[in-house]
């Protein structure tokens, strides 16, 4: 069950209890079609928020808010089925003159709901919240066209796809890019942003966003004074609806042999990043910078490959309001390194319950025993909630 049938399904457990009508019209239109879908109402794909809204608040009225007893053969193992959208999907349309929405005749006749004895508490007693949640991943090339790789990557989708924004590095070229979001858009509608490619390997950083988030600038960061980036910082500027502006920077920094230019790299880039508001959207990064602008002060997000633990003092971060959201010995590649991370400003963790998670592949690519995996960097999950 993927994460967006498991919160409609809690939700109806609750009984809808607390959600009026402008909760209920809060809520992602994928998820209300979940709900009145796992409530045995057939829907189109012209369905409203505002008509999906009025099914439910009818059937909050007539206590028919309850799920259909499920068949005891869901609890049988089966084989998973790789790219199967998020959104449930009637098998036929409406005959014509029908509305978008229609009950079945017999809906009084369906069995009352029953408890899953694997349930912990009741997730009723629970406010929903909020949640936007980053997986930042080195992709090492994006290697969508190898015939060795198709299985594992379908299986990397249908956990991204959970996510709300993919933040890549070291992704090929554009089409390896687009590719990747065609197997996203099997889940609903993404939107892809590029980087200027760097040269001389002409490798572009991907942000990967749902479509319910507003995209409102971006840039590439190719140098800072004479200093040239090798993979140069791409950085968006991203607004959600219920969690706010997020300023967030995909980076990737030379490797451990040639660590002096990596450290100044990053030292340079961070530092540039606090002092040159075009560098970050043009956004303010602290209280000060907030009030003087007359604007919400928004979070800023640096994540990708350090190729380091950036959280060293040498890279002297809190000076410049950053800190690590993963520890010195949390390692995120095949060689057990602590390489990828994300830096966050100070009111980000103020503002949001923030988690983290390492979801460590289990083949990675281990170029040294020929071994071969989507990466040797495991795709880091950061999740801000509010």
């Amino acid at each position: 069950m993927s994460r967006l049938e498991q919160t409609a399904q809690q939700l109806i457990e609750s009984g809808l209890v607390g959600l009026g009508e402008k909760k209920l019209a809060a809520l992602e239109l994928d998820l209300l079609t979940e709900i009145v879908q796992q409530l045995g109402v057939h829907v189109t794909e012209d369905a409203t928020v505002d008509a999906l809204v009025k099914v439910l608040m009818k059937k909050k009225r007539n206590k028919q808010v309850k799920l259909p007893i499920r068949p005891t053969t869901e609890l049988a193992p089966t084989k998973t089925k790789v790219l199967k959208p998020v959104a449930i999907r009637p098998k036929a349309p409406p005959t014509q003159g029908e509305s978008c929405l229609s009950e079945p005749a017999d809906e009084a006749t369906q069995a009352p709901q029953t408890t899953s004895p694997t349930s912990v508490a009741d997730p009723g007693i629970f406010k929903v919240k909020h949640k936007l949640e980053f997986i930042v991943f080195n992709a090492l090339k994006l290697r969508v066209f190898r015939d060795d790789l198709k299985d594992q990557f379908q299986k990397l989708v249908e956990r991204f796809a959970l996510a709300d924004v993919i933040v890549m590095s070291e992704v090929s070229n554009l089409e390896r890019a687009k590719e990747f979001l065609s197997y996203l858009n099997r889940f609903g509608e993404w939107q892809l942003r590029t980087s200027t490619p760097s040269k001389p390997s002409n490798e572009v950083h991907a942000f990967f966003v749902k479509a319910s988030i507003r995209l409102i600038r971006q840039v590439t960061t190719m140098a800072v004074g004479t200093r040239d980036f090798s993979h140069a910082p791409f950085t968006l500027l991203l607004q959600d609806k219920n969690l706010g502006r997020f300023v967030v920077s995909s980076v990737h920094f030379p490797p451990q042999s040639k660590a002096a230019e990596r450290d100044l790299q990053i030292r340079a880039f961070v530092k540039a990043y606090t002092e040159e508001s075009a560098l970050r959207c043009d956004t303010p990064i602290t209280e000060k910078g907030a009030k003087d602008a007359k604007a919400a002060l928004p979070v800023h997000m640096i994540a990708g490959d350090f190729n380091c633990w950036p959280g060293a003092p040498e890279y002297a971060l809190e000076e410049r309001g950053f800190t690590p959201l993963l520890g010195k010995h949390v390692s995120t590649t095949s060689g057990k390194q602590a390489f990828d991370n994300a830096l966050v400003t100070e009111n980000a963790k103020h503002k949001f319950a923030i988690a983290s998670s390492v979801l460590e592949l289990a083949n990675p690519q281990n170029s040294h025993r020929g071994e071969i995996g989507l990466s040797d960097h495991s795709p880091v999950s950061f999740r801000f909630e509010l």
